[in-house]
């Protein structure tokens, strides 16, 4: 087979000489099934903490860590498809479970029955998926073993959610890939998906009413501004009647994440917020954004979702993305709109705005658009990854996606914007997609994609942040100097926080849900000690949490650091400190501990008992977590069980400061021991995450509290 097979942009096919072609089978019906709801089964490789006191004892008792890899920020520019060179086939029957998000399976029939007749031991079941808790669903298929016939072979997500999929991405050769990839889909050092689509945040505009106002296309952010408040329509109450812009508020502007991750990348702000400037362009970005609500006036809280109002043909300006079409040509067939590239920030200073909007200033503002688009992933743990890859090859071939979009725009206006940049040139008659084809090339994604439905790194994760800071600046009054600080956390530890699939997301949630039941049931203190990032998160669950370090910087030019001054205003009140996995020099614990803030609370991590007499004892920490190294993790051995006299040692070297005991504890027999010895709390990790039943476990603990 060449490459003129199918018009790839593939390099052809080694062909194996040894098969024969079979006959052409019968094309069974793609199935269309209602997806259940599938938990993440899911292990944890870092240790972390548990423990309990009895309630007369004022002691933190819980702990468990939230690790994961660093996202990475994926540009955008997809144009081509280059898929791997493939072996020769197989003539073995092969079942290909092929989990699909948005578009029916109707639309992808005639494109399935076509590579099943090509290839007839081929035969590709796609599922249409809803979008609630799809990822996580997603990710618990992918838990289980290969083998497993409920396993999807080949699967979409958003390419944000690469570096969490990234246990289940097969990879894909380089060099059968153009450079222009390596901006979007590549994760150490391979590619990873490819795309089906296009997709980027647009200005949408109603004509009829810029038309009657004689008004032109603003070009830039200033210009919008501008524009929307010249356009905006109040009522003798001061109600606003026809809103100039969808801006200000986060719960009924649709998309607003994504707004404010175009104005992030266009002013040049580091996703882990650590450049000297990134705080002060981050508050400039929150002022700008809140302003359309508090001083401008052109968009308020009362008003219905910025779908609708566009829709309804009351408001002049609109942020979306091109499936949004479609939802306002249903609601509204004879609305006269257009679409046009989002605005952009002026780069020249001192140039006026009228020159700048005229563009008679050359070079005058930025050409940086926001992309979010979805792949398609073949499953690495797939016994049937050469066959996979064999349809994602037909899938994105030139034929492939023109019968897609053809498919698909018998029953919407058109179908997915083609991702390969020699296709382009085939949809400029359609006035609503060309706008978006013009901006691709400077299209980049990243962390505030909207609507991904993940409950994860955009959902739960740097858009929560944001969300808290706008709806505090337009809801109480505070400013954006204050909420900052929060926001500039959140993104440098969602950027540089490890993402396993093991406690990210519903699962972290999941394990405080058990925590928070035991410890209500059996009236006993429990703890959990998390990263700042899931600290925030899971206090709103009713359970009380602590930060895994702090360091030793409190106010000033510190970027990058926690302190426990930050800890105590977001009301996170104790922090471990020199844990085994984060140690610190002597000094800087001491430092940390002389000036934490009144009402913190510190336990000071020890590996020996030897630690406790040299140093960390005349420190005078809250708490002493005593965890010989040697059994961190172990599954059949405990520091109660193995070195109960060390136990009792520590507990003479810290005099009266309590002792917490860690390493292997497990069950109750280990809490019995520990608190025999004179510990007044235990500590334990693996033995409840990695359980097969954490909350029995837990209560195993509990119960061996109230024994003693």
């Amino acid at each position: 087979m060449n490459e003129e097979d199918y018009k790839s942009p593939l390099p052809p096919r080694r062909p194996n000489l040894d098969q024969s072609l079979g006959e052409n089978e019968v094309v069974k019906p793609v199935e269309v099934v209602e997806m259940p709801k599938v938990s993440s089964e899911t292990t944890v490789e870092k240790e972390a903490v548990v423990a309990g006191v009895k309630p007369k004892i004022n002691l933190p008792i819980k702990k468990f860590f939230i690790v994961g890899g660093i996202l990475a920020i994926l540009g955008l520019v997809v144009f081509k498809i280059i898929l791997p060179m493939l072996g020769g086939r197989t003539n073995e029957p092969v079942t290909l479970n092929y989990w699909g998000l948005w578009e029916d399976a109707g639309i992808m029939q005639g494109v399935i029955d076509e590579f099943e007749t090509k290839n007839p031991n081929i035969k590709i079941n796609y599922v249409v998926n809803q979008k609630n808790d799809y990822r996580t669903r997603l990710i618990g298929r992918l838990a289980k073993t290969g083998t497993d016939n409920s396993v999807p072979d080949i699967y979409r997500i958003h390419s944000s959610w690469l570096p969490m999929f990234d246990d289940y991405l097969a990879s894909v050769p380089t060099s059968d890939y153009y450079d222009v990839y390596k901006k979007d889909l590549m994760v150490k050092g391979s590619f990873k998906a490819v795309p089906l689509m296009f997709d980027s945040l647009m200005l949408f505009y109603n004509k009829d009413l810029l038309d009657a106002a004689g008004k032109d296309l603003p070009k830039s952010w200033f210009g919008l501004e501008a524009t929307a408040k010249e356009l905006t329509v109040t009522n003798e109450n001061g109600g606003i009647e026809v809103a100039g812009v969808a801006m200000g508020t986060t719960e009924n502007v649709d998309h607003w994440s994504d707004i404010l991750g175009l104005m992030m990348q266009q002013n040049g702000v580091s996703w882990t917020a650590n450049e000297a400037q990134d705080k002060e362009k981050i508050q400039s970005i929150l002022k700008f954004y809140t302003l359309f609500l508090t001083q401008d006036q052109v968009w308020d809280n009362t008003l219905p979702s910025s779908t609708e109002l566009f829709a309804n043909g009351k408001l002049v300006f609109y942020f979306a993305p091109s499936w949004r079409i479609f939802n306002i040509g249903e609601m509204n067939p004879n609305l006269n709109f257009g679409v046009a590239p989002v605005p952009q920030l002026p780069t020249l200073a001192n140039v006026a705005l009228d020159k700048v909007e005229s563009g008679e200033a050359d070079g005058a503002l930025t050409n940086r658009h926001w992309a979010t688009y979805w792949v398609e992933a073949v499953n690495s743990k797939s016994k049937n990854q050469q066959e996979a890859w064999k349809f994602m090859e037909f899938l994105t071939s030139k034929e492939s996606m023109e019968k897609l979009f053809t498919t698909a725009s018998q029953v919407r206006s058109f179908g997915e914007i083609y991702p390969r940049k020699s296709m382009a040139a085939s949809l400029n008659s359609n006035l609503k997609v060309k706008p978006f084809l013009d901006v691709a090339n400077f299209a980049q994604s990243g962390y505030m994609s909207s609507r991904t439905f993940d409950d994860g790194l955009n959902d739960l994760g740097m858009i929560k942040y944001f969300e808290d800071a706008i709806n505090g600046i337009v809801n109480e009054n505070k400013t954006a100097e204050t909420v900052v600080e929060t926001v500039i956390l959140g993104m440098q530890q969602t950027a540089n926080f490890k993402i396993y699939k093991e406690t990210f997301g519903d699962e972290a949630v999941r394990l405080a849900n058990i925590v928070k039941r035991v410890s209500e049931k059996y009236k006993i203190r429990m703890v959990i000690t998390a990263s700042a990032l899931d600290a925030l998160r899971l206090k709103d669950l009713g359970v009380e949490v602590w930060l895994q370090n702090v360091d030793e910087y409190g106010e000033g030019k510190h970027t990058g650091w926690v302190s426990a001054q930050q800890a105590m205003a977001l009301e996170i009140k104790g922090s471990l400190i020199n844990h085994f996995e984060h140690q610190g020099k002597k000094g800087t614990i001491a430092k940390i501990i002389k000036n934490k803030p009144k009402d913190f609370e510190m336990m000071c991590c020890v590996k020996t008992t030897g630690q406790i007499e040299d140093w960390v004892a005349r420190l005078k920490p809250d708490y002493i977590f005593y965890e010989p190294p040697e059994l961190i993790g172990s599954s059949d051995k405990s520091v109660a069980t193995e070195q109960p006299e060390s136990i009792k040692k520590a507990v003479e070297k810290a005099g009266e400061i309590p002792v917490v005991v860690g390493a292997g504890v497990k069950n109750k027999e280990d809490v019995v021991v520990s608190l025999k010895m004179g510990a007044r709390s235990v500590g334990l990790a693996s033995g409840f995450v990695l359980s097969e039943d954490p909350e029995r476990v837990l209560t195993d603990i509990a119960e061996g509290f109230n024994s003693v």
